[in-house]
């Protein structure tokens, strides 16, 4: 059985009175930032770990 919210809805008020807007929507946003990854697959050439702060290199 799941525990937990059934539902969470974000509640953006609290930034859009501090003056903070939207400037793309989710879906663009997310379509934009799976474009980018795929145009640069080959780039990652270097892995940061969060565990170790160590910078690694994945084909090595």
């Amino acid at each position: 059985m799941l525990e937990g919210d059934q539902l969470r809805i974000l509640n953006t008020s609290c930034t859009h009175a501090l003056g903070f807007a939207l400037e793309i929507n989710l879906n663009d946003g997310t379509a934009k930032t799976v474009d980018w990854y795929q145009a640069h697959a080959d780039a990652t050439e270097y892995l940061y770990n969060v565990f170790t702060s160590a910078t690694e290199n994945p084909t090595a």
